[in-house]
């Protein structure tokens, strides 16, 4: 047989096989003009997929794969930023450094940070506030500052506490009778600040309870409708006026012993605290899908909380992609084997700058048989499945005969 004809029933069972492993796919909407969209995966999609979503695929009409980015927000970061406050003032005299800062805002703070050019030297300060300018009262006096330099930059932060306060204007009045004075190039403070990440919100989880005496634990039993990757929890509870137990997150599972009988195990997968003063979010494991899970709560000698709700988050995760206009475009997902892809498009998503919103439509099974009717019609051998599987042999056969017929002209040589 022919070196083609092998390669076209290999191509072939390659295909038949690849289409077969993707199990569901939807049609995106109608596409208004040329240009990039953004589509944001719905729980009903990525509950679907692999836990890194490498199986999503985008083709067009001809079944031509259509590259596309993955964009997937950042969890909740947490940032510093120098603020400076305004210097209405800065004089400097014989025996003295006056500066005039400005809290234009009023806020109420606490503390101010010199940057200070290096200098090995102590000195005292005193601290005022006004409203005014012109009435000065007293927050804090002999402030030392010492030791005010860096052994790796030309310049340091020294930070002068005190009371909470909301003036408008501080008044720092620098002693320089011992010595010349320090070199001030600005004041202000570090704002901390936390960026969240965009959330969707899963259909909120079924929720039961069980208290054992016995063991002074509660477990709590959440039920998913399907296989999520959960980010984040927003536990609610009921109890005592003030609260704070141990609790883990994790799974229940059956284990078997040599005589048959079975014995049920819980598996923490991760410590938290179940307190009154605070939010009671917790973070989910990356990479893990969570159809059902357990939350074991330590009681000790206190009276069980009650779960009243659980909410389960899923950071956001949107796609990227060129679609043309008056072109039909179909995702489809759900296969286990698939492998990342790789575009060139990856290498250009900061230069993506103008970027419409599209939706997705139904989700569907992909079905791979076709109608009995069209089957009745057909006269394709691809669509007898007895004869796909004999070809296959077939080409099995001859690539056999073939190697053996090498071998032998081998031996013969």
């Amino acid at each position: 047989m022919n070196r083609r004809i092998i390669l076209f029933f290999c191509f072939c069972f390659s295909v038949a096989a690849q289409a077969q492993s993707y199990k569901w796919q939807a049609k995106l909407d109608s596409i208004a003009g040329d240009g990039f969209y953004k589509i944001q995966l719905t729980p009903a999609i990525t509950s679907k997929t692999q836990s890194s979503f490498s199986d999503l695929r985008i083709y067009d009409a001809q079944n031509k794969e259509v590259p596309y980015i993955l964009q997937v927000e950042k969890p909740t970061t947490y940032a510093e930023l120098f603020k400076e406050y305004k210097i209405s003032s800065l004089e400097k005299e014989k025996k003295l450094t006056r500066l005039i800062l400005e809290n234009p805002e009023e806020k109420k703070i606490d503390n101010i940070q010199l940057v200070i050019k290096n200098a090995d030297v102590t000195k005292s300060l005193r601290l005022s506030g006004s409203d005014d300018k012109k009435q000065w009262y007293i927050i804090k006096d002999n402030y030392i500052i010492s030791d005010a330099f860096s052994h790796s930059e030309t310049s340091t932060i020294k930070i002068v506490d005190f009371p909470l306060s909301d003036y408008r204007y501080f008044k720092i009045e620098i002693s320089d009778s011992a010595s010349p004075a320090i070199n001030i190039l600005k004041a202000g403070y570090y704002d901390t600040y936390t960026e969240d990440a965009k959330y969707t919100k899963l259909i909120t989880p079924k929720v039961s309870q069980v208290d054992s005496a016995e063991t002074k634990e509660t477990y709590v039993r959440i039920t998913f409708d399907e296989l999520h990757a959960v980010d984040k929890f927003v536990i609610q509870a009921e109890g005592p006026h003030y609260y704070y137990r141990n609790c883990f997150i994790g799974r229940i599972e059956k284990e078997y012993s040599k005589n048959g009988k079975s014995k049920r195990y819980f598996y923490p997968d991760k410590q938290f605290t179940l307190s009154s003063n605070s939010s009671n979010i917790v973070f989910g494991e990356k990479n893990m899908n969570y159809g059902e899970l357990y939350l074991q709560i330590k009681n000790e000698d206190n009276p069980p909380l009650k779960i009243t709700d659980v909410e389960a988050y899923q950071i956001t995760h949107t796609i990227i992609a060129y679609l043309e206009k008056g072109k039909q475009y179909k995702f489809v997902f759900g296969n286990d084997k698939a492998a990342a892809p790789s575009y060139d498009l990856a290498n250009f998503k900061d230069s993506i700058s103008s970027v419409k919103v599209l939706s997705i439509g139904n989700i569907s099974p992909i079905d791979l048989t076709p109608p009995k009717e069209e089957a009745k019609a057909s006269n394709s051998i691809f669509a007898n499945k007895i004869f796909m599987w004999s070809a296959l042999l077939i080409v099995l056969l001859i690539l056999g005969a073939m190697s053996l017929k090498m071998i032998k002209e081998i031996g013969k040589k």
